[in-house]
């Protein structure tokens, strides 16, 4: 960042190249040239009437970094620049299917491991087979997203596993409503 104030990068007489017709704009959804005409509205009373991007960083309750970055993308690209960039990887699975199954064998392992310490392992293992290793977070959403009957049964038994989740009672019948018509009305008497 250049040693100018924070008022003198915000100065209307300055000539800020701006990108009016970004063809990257109207390739964009709704609901994204929606957002960047939001930070637009934020970041305007800086570009047009000198505002200092401190004042609008208080009065708006954001962080004064976030607007410089928003300045700073706006006079590069446009309006185009204020939306939120897509990332390929967003929603994909950065792990391969055998490390993520390493981690759930792992958290179920008995006796229970730490997530410290499945994170340790599995990085080594990473690291014998020359695989990115997965960071702390990756381990401890994984571990997190497992089903808690799973986990139940694997570290406290059936008996506990059976208590929580199975069905209260169950029997079982040689035919439909024989248990039902001999219980309620007193007609096993006769039924033999």
């Amino acid at each position: 960042m250049s040693g100018r104030s924070v008022a003198a990068q915000c100065s209307p007489s300055e000539e800020q190249p701006r990108a009016t017709e970004n063809p990257g704009l109207t390739a964009l959804s709704e609901s994204t040239r929606q957002l960047a005409l939001d930070r637009f509205g934020v970041i305007r009373p800086c570009l047009e009437d000198g505002v200092p991007l401190a004042e609008v960083a208080r009065q708006r309750g954001l962080q004064l970094r976030r607007l410089q970055r928003w300045m700073r993308a706006y006079r590069h690209q446009g309006l185009a620049g204020l939306a939120r960039k897509p990332y390929p990887d967003r929603g994909h699975p950065t792990l391969s299917a055998p490390l993520q199954q390493l981690i759930e064998g792992l958290a179920l392992r008995r006796p229970r491991l730490s997530c410290a310490a499945v994170h340790r392992e599995v990085v080594a293992v990473a690291n014998e087979h020359g695989w990115p290793p997965p960071s702390y977070d990756t381990v401890y959403g994984i571990i997190c997203r497992l089903d808690a009957a799973l986990v139940t049964l694997a570290h406290q038994g059936v008996k506990v596993y059976a208590d929580r989740y199975d069905l209260l009672y169950r029997r079982e019948a040689s035919r439909s409503n024989v248990r039902d018509a001999r219980g309620r009305s007193g007609l096993w008497r006769w039924c033999r």
